[in-house]
C-alpha cells in the first residue's frame, strides 16, 4: 500500500498509483490529486484509498472504493468546516487519454450534518440530513464546505461511460443512461427524504465497504433506474442562498461562537447588519438548520453536556451554559439531551 504524505515522492511501478511529489495519480481515475497540507492518504492496487485529515484542515477520514474505473464509492466522515479538493484536472499528465476523461457527476447523500454546493450563477445550495443530491458540473470547486463542521455520508463518483460496461447494458432498455442523469441534474438537484434512494444508496455503501463489486454494481444499476423516474424538475435545493446572505449567516454565527455566553439577540444582530430579525434567522436557519436562538442554546447545552462528561459538577455546568438557576438548566439540560444533567453524568462512558 502506498501512503502519501505532503513533501513525500514516491513511484510504485506495480501499482496502479503514482505518486511524484504532492501530486497523486490513480490509473483508474483520469484526475491527478494534491494532497495538501493536513491530509494523509493511501492506496491500494485495486485503485482505492483512504483520505485520513489532520490539523489544520480538522480531523476525520474518506474511504473511496474503486468498483470500476466508472464508478467510485466513498464514505465520508468529516469534522471540519472546509476541505480543499484535491482533485485537479490534467495537472501533471502527459497520458492524453487523462484529458478526455468524459462527464463525471456526483450523488452525495448526507447523513449528519450539512455540505455547500455552488451554484452557477453565485449561489449556493445546502445540503441537509437525509437529502440526496445529484450534481454534474463542468466547473471544481476549490473546496468543500461544511457549515456544521461535521460531515457524515456517501459520495457516489460517477463516470458517464460506466452507460458502456457491460454490467450496465439494462440502462438503455430502461431509458436510464447516466448521460441523461447528468444532464437532467444539472448543478444540483436534491431529492429530500426519498426513503427508496436512501436505502439504495445505504445498501450500496455497505456492499462496497464489504468488497461485493457485483452487488454494488447491481445497487448502482437499480439507483440509477430509480432517478431515471425521479421529476428532476420539481427537485430544486430548499435551501438557496447567494453568496452575500451566505456570508450574513457565517457572520452571524462566528458572532456567536466567539462567545456563546454573551447575549445574542436576533433583532439586535439584525440590525447590526442592516436586516430584520426574520431575514437574519431565514438565511441563519437555511446554512445552519435553525435559528439564532435555537442555535445559541444548544451551543450552550453541549458546553455543559461537555463539562459534564470531565467530570464537572452539575452547577459548574450549568454556570458554562450561562444558567444561575439550577432548576431552569436541568429543564433545558433534559430538553436538548433527552435526560437531566444527572442521569447524563451518571451514563457509562
Amino acid at each position: 500500500m502506498n501512503v502519501i504524505k505532503p513533501h513525500t515522492a514516491m513511484c510504485c511501478a506495480s501499482s496502479p498509483v503514482l505518486i511524484e511529489g504532492r501530486i497523486l495519480k490513480v490509473a483508474q481515475i483520469p484526475y491527478t490529486f494534491t494532497v495538501h497540507n493536513g491530509m494523509n492518504m493511501s492506496a491500494d492496487a485495486e485503485g482505492s484509498f483512504t483520505l485520513v485529515l489532520s490539523k489544520p484542515i480538522g480531523a476525520g477520514t474518506m474511504k473511496c472504493y474503486a468498483i470500476s474505473q466508472n464508478l467510485f464509492v466513498a464514505n465520508v466522515d468529516f469534522s471540519c468546516e472546509r476541505c480543499p479538493n484535491m482533485a485537479v484536472p490534467g495537472i501533471g499528465t502527459t497520458d492524453p487519454a487523462r484529458e478526455k476523461r468524459g462527464v463525471w457527476f456526483t450523488i452525495n447523500r448526507c447523513i449528519e450534518g450539512r455540505c455547500e454546493t455552488a451554484i452557477p450563477g453565485s449561489s449556493v445550495a445546502v445540503v441537509a440530513e437525509g437529502d440526496v443530491c445529484v450534481s454534474c458540473s463542468s466547473a471544481l470547486p476549490e473546496s468543500f464546505s461544511y457549515p456544521l463542521a461535521r460531515y457524515r455520508g456517501i459520495e457516489l463518483f460517477v463516470c458517464c461511460d460506466i452507460d458502456d460496461e457491460a454490467a450496465f447494458a439494462l440502462l438503455d432498455e430502461a431509458h436510464s443512461k447516466t448521460k441523461q442523469l447528468a444532464a437532467l441534474a444539472g448543478s444540483a438537484s436534491v431529492f429530500s427524504q426519498d426513503g427508496e434512494l436512501l436505502e439504495i444508496i445505504d445498501r450500496m455503501a455497505e456492499c462496497a465497504q464489504g468488497g461485493l463489486k457485483a452487488e454494488t454494481k447491481l445497487c448502482a444499476l437499480n439507483l440509477f433506474v430509480a432517478l431515471s423516474k425521479r421529476d428532476f424538475s420539481t427537485a430544486k435545493p430548499q435551501a438557496l442562498l447567494t453568496r452575500r446572505q451566505l456570508e450574513i449567516a457565517k457572520s452571524a454565527r462566528n458572532e456567536i461562537e466567539a462567545d456563546i455566553l454573551a447575549p445574542h439577540d436576533a433583532r439586535t444582530m439584525a440590525q447590526a447588519r442592516g436586516l430584520s430579525a426574520t431575514t437574519l434567522n431565514s438565511y441563519f436557519s437555511r446554512v445552519y438548520g435553525t435559528t439564532i436562538s435555537a442555535y445559541v442554546r444548544k451551543r450552550r447545552i453541549d458546553a455543559a453536556s461537555k463539562a459534564l462528561l470531565s467530570g464537572e459538577s452539575i452547577s459548574a455546568a450549568a454556570i458554562k451554559a450561562g444558567y444561575s438557576n439550577p432548576s431552569k438548566f436541568a429543564a433545558a439540560f433534559k430538553r436538548e439531551m433527552g435526560a437531566s444533567p444527572s442521569a447524563f453524568k451518571r451514563r457509562p462512558r
